[in-house]
């Protein structure tokens, strides 16, 4: 059933219900009459609000001859991006104390479109960079790749389709406990997603991490006794002990020191 509004000058067009195309009245020439030797323009926006192919149909009628009809067709598609941990390979979410742990994520575009104002916000990562590769026949050229500076809202930053950038960063492993590790990458495309579709927040990779501290227990292999003769010396042999199944202790440093009781 068609709705018969007209628009505000007075064009003898009808847009049937439901059909997502807005005229634009400064740009189209349909009147009345249609001179000879001289061409109408329907100008509009077609906006589609459903995922799926769309045919957009156009008829010409007028009393003299058959009506003509001129078609185009689109698909619309979402533009969805995802995380990828790609190093370490068997992440594990136990971490030591004040240990170096690198990670590395492709944000990839596996869609058919560029995503636009590209941004990502991360918790409990330290010098984050960011980096645009190139492909090549082998795969993708890391060799030389641009450093991006995508960590605020409203960057100019896209990602084409089938590429990927690269994130590098540091485990924030300073405090002992549970925390969120998270890379969440948000982008303009993130609009068009119903209000209750998780993924409207942004492409993510979160985990849970503990850091421990590394157990090391120490002892003396034998007590000293408790008096010695003046001149004389006597072996001493300290052990120390790491408790933990999973993690060395690196950057060890012993200090010895003496101290004098009184008596």
């Amino acid at each position: 059933m068609e709705n018969n509004k007209q628009d505000r000058n007075n064009l003898n067009i009808n847009i049937k219900e439901g059909t997502n195309f807005t005229i634009n009245r400064d740009k189209t020439n349909i009147e009345k009459i249609l001179e000879k030797d001289t061409t109408a323009k329907l100008v509009g926006a077609f906006s589609p609000n459903a995922l799926g192919k769309k045919k957009l149909t156009a008829i010409f009628k007028y009393k003299e001859g058959e009506a003509v009809a001129v078609s185009g067709e689109i698909e619309v598609i979402q533009v969805k991006l995802n995380v990828e941990l790609v190093k370490p390979v068997g992440f594990a979410n136990i971490f030591p104390l004040n240990s170096e742990q690198q990670v590395e994520f492709f944000i990839r575009n596996e869609t058919a479109l560029d995503a636009t104002e590209i941004h990502i916000e991360t918790s409990s990562l330290e010098n984050v960079t960011v980096e645009k590769g190139a492909p090549d026949s082998e795969g993708y050229n890391w060799e030389n790749p641009i450093i991006l500076d995508i960590f605020e809202k409203n960057t100019s930053s896209k990602l084409d389709p089938s590429h990927r950038f690269r994130v590098k960063g540091n485990i924030k492993t300073d405090e002992m406990g549970e925390k969120k590790l998270t890379i969440l990458v948000k982008y303009r495309e993130l609009e068009s997603l119903a209000e209750d579709d998780l993924e409207k927040q942004g492409a993510r990779f979160e985990k849970t991490i503990n850091i421990e501290n590394v157990p090391i227990t120490g002892s003396l292999e034998s007590s000293l006794p408790d008096k010695i003769k003046l001149g004389n010396s006597y072996n001493v042999i300290f052990n120390f002990f790491n408790k933990s199944k999973q993690f060395s202790a690196t950057d060890v440093r012993i200090e010895i020191m003496q101290e004098e009781e009184s008596t």
